[in-house]
């Protein structure tokens, strides 16, 4: 506090008299800080950065990693990346949502793909087409040897 003392004012309003006025010591005048102070604040302000990065980390590991963010991998993500739910709230609440429903018939692609024909022989070609593909690897050999 002041070099005023809190009995002091007591004791002033007690006898209705007035308060004495607060003064200013010398050691509690406020004092830029010197280089090496400045320093040492900024050192520790880079270190609780640091800490605080990594306790985020974690907090966002802990979430994406739990057995309850399978399935719910959007959901996981918004909760770990978008709010400062503690991890212990946010898995409890991923335990209560619905999990994604795969696709039907395995993958989304199989139904832009009506019918692949993995593994059969190409439609056979016409004899102009046959002559056309000859000309053109012989064209190629040609020009790969010059």
């Amino acid at each position: 506090m002041t070099e005023t003392s809190l009995a002091a004012i007591v004791q002033a309003a007690a006898t209705g008299g007035a308060a004495p006025t607060p003064t200013t010591s010398a050691s509690t005048a406020p004092v830029a800080p010197d280089a090496q102070t400045a320093a040492r604040i900024d050192a520790a302000r880079a270190e609780g950065r640091a800490e605080g990065a990594e306790i985020e980390r974690v907090r966002c590991a802990t979430i994406l990693g739990s057995e309850e963010a399978k399935g719910r991998e959007p959901t996981a993500a918004h909760l770990a990346f978008k709010t400062a739910m503690a991890p212990t709230e946010a898995i409890a609440l991923l335990a209560t949502t619905p999990k994604a429903e795969a696709p039907k018939g395995g993958s989304r692609l199989d139904a832009l793909v009506t019918d692949p024909k993995v593994g059969a022989a190409p439609p056979p070609q016409s004899s102009a087409e046959t002559a056309e593909a000859g000309l053109a690897a012989a064209v190629d050999r040609l020009i790969a040897k010059h």
